[in-house]
């Protein structure tokens, strides 16, 4: 979700292959024109498990073609971790605080955070007040995914799977807000609006052609 909004909503706090180094605690996979393209960074906070973490590293490289690393991970903020509960965190300020106080030695990558914390309800362009399962912000190059609830009523290696295909997709729609794109009006694009059921139900991970020529596109300018 951009908190920008897309054109007419306001602001709303919103919500493809290669050879892989696999290391302890991080993978790095390099993308076309090294060193000269934006990295991807994933940044646990506090404790997740670190195979679908690197499963989702592996995916943002597919659909984006650019190095994507597996960061070390970081500490909920202490004023924040007392915090959450069915009521969730306020994913904005989280968001801030955390990308405000991590050291980027590139400004211009882009750092996706995860939690298992729920994130506190806002209202959708729609009117609605939901609780969001992931934020960006595009200024900052800063998103934020909730695993909280994704899983919801499946069981071992559905729930696992489930759980590698929403988190990526949630992910990689954020990118998509970080590089400047709009929400998409096709259903299986990852950039379809997150508060949409459809978007809720779909498990496939991709970009439709206009929008990954857009990022293309922006990947290109920098």
């Amino acid at each position: 979700m951009d908190s920008r909004g897309a054109p007419g909503e306001g602001p709303t706090g919103e919500i493809g292959g290669g050879l892989f180094f696999v290391h302890l605690f991080r993978i790095h996979l390099g993308g076309r024109k090294a060193g000269k393209r934006k990295m991807i960074r994933v940044v646990a906070l506090g404790e997740v498990e670190d195979a679908p973490l690197q499963k989702l590293c592996a995916r943002l490289y597919q659909i984006f073609g650019v190095g994507c690393e597996l960061g070390p991970d970081m500490p909920l903020p202490m004023s924040m971790r007392g915090q959450g509960g069915k009521s969730g965190v306020d994913g904005i300020e989280l968001l801030e605080k955390v990308h405000s106080t991590r050291h980027l030695p590139r400004s211009k990558d882009i750092t996706i955070y995860i939690t298992t914390k729920a994130l506190k309800s806002v209202k959708l362009p729609t009117g609605v007040q939901e609780q969001p399962q992931s934020i960006s912000l595009p200024e900052k190059g800063g998103g934020l995914v909730s695993l909280s609830g994704l899983t919801s009523g499946k069981a071992g290696g559905n729930a696992a799977a489930l759980l590698t295909a929403r988190t990526s997709r949630l992910a990689v729609h954020e990118v998509g807000h970080l590089l400047g794109l709009r929400h998409c009006v096709e259903a299986k694009c990852a950039m379809y609006p997150p508060w949409t059921p459809a978007f809720a139900a779909s498990e496939t991970v991709q970009l439709c052609a206009f929008c990954q020529d857009k990022c293309e596109q922006k990947l290109e300018e920098t």
